[in-house]
């Protein structure tokens, strides 16, 4: 990731949040997040992290019949340089400024450049999970 940015653009791994149900959350913790397994697409056919907790606990994170709980992971991401995506996405877009003919593409894709409320990545080992997290 590094070599394809910009000189000094920090590649940092930031905090977010993916919301999704008991089986699943289990199945993240015991072998990683899987892009195979997506089923929302607006931004691009990846893994979808949101920036803020609300939204991941509103809308991502389903009440478990057995126990009333609902479950999300806090996360670290590396978003690297990021576009705007579109459903149709199953990588992110060559960067506008390679050369012709280059296959850099960028890192990740969002909903809006500058103020994103989340990040869609494509490739699994970009995420990790740091916390698990129950609640009703």
């Amino acid at each position: 990731m590094d070599a394809t940015n910009p000189p000094g653009y920090q590649n940092e791994r930031r905090p977010v949040w993916h919301g999704t149900n008991k089986q699943a959350l289990e199945n993240i913790i015991n072998t990683g997040f899987n892009r195979s397994y997506c089923n929302v697409t607006a931004y691009g056919k990846g893994v979808y992290f949101a920036v803020n907790v609300s939204y991941s606990a509103s809308g991502y994170s389903s009440v478990d019949p057995t126990d009333g709980l609902k479950r999300m992971l806090m996360c670290k991401v590396l978003a690297g340089e990021y576009t705007v995506g579109n459903s149709a996405m199953k990588t992110p877009p060559p960067k506008t400024q390679s050369a012709a003919g280059s296959h850099i593409l960028y890192d990740s894709t969002t909903n809006n450049v500058t103020s994103p409320i989340m990040f869609v990545i494509y490739h699994d080992s970009q995420a990790v999970a740091e916390y698990r997290v129950t609640f009703k």
